[in-house]
């Protein structure tokens, strides 16, 4: 069997140790858009968040959440970050966007270790 050799800072220890993504997560805002009722605005200077994300298939989506989603990823974030996965918040890594399908999934680990936020994204094409 394959050792593993991750490093976690001693003062990181219970955190999620694989997160080499920076994005950075717009809340939509209520109310209309430049007169469109329904269309959704993003407002501030976002949030930046080290996150994981990962690219799945549209069947592993909709056996996951019930939901055909084009282009699906998933988000893993810490547990204290899934207040900012709000339905349509907008996520930016490097040139792609991608927006917020379902509000985020918590689970708790053993002891903390392992605990996650998942949420589930479209890509913007």
């Amino acid at each position: 069997m394959a050792k593993c050799d991750i490093e976690v800072p001693e003062d990181d220890a219970l955190s999620l140790p694989l997160k080499p993504h920076s994005v950075t997560v717009f809340a939509p805002s209520s109310g209309s858009v430049a007169g469109v009722p329904g269309a959704v605005g993003f407002s501030g200077p976002g949030t930046s968040r080290s996150v994981q994300i990962t690219p799945m298939t549209a069947s592993a989506v909709f056996e996951m959440i019930g939901v055909e989603v084009g282009r699906p990823h998933l988000l893993i974030d810490e547990p204290d970050g899934a207040s900012l996965y709000k339905i349509n918040a907008k996520v930016t890594w490097g040139s792609r966007t991608f927006f917020v399908v379902r509000p985020p999934e918590v689970f708790a680990g053993i002891v903390e270790a392992g605990s996650h936020c998942s949420v589930v994204l479209t890509e913007d094409t």
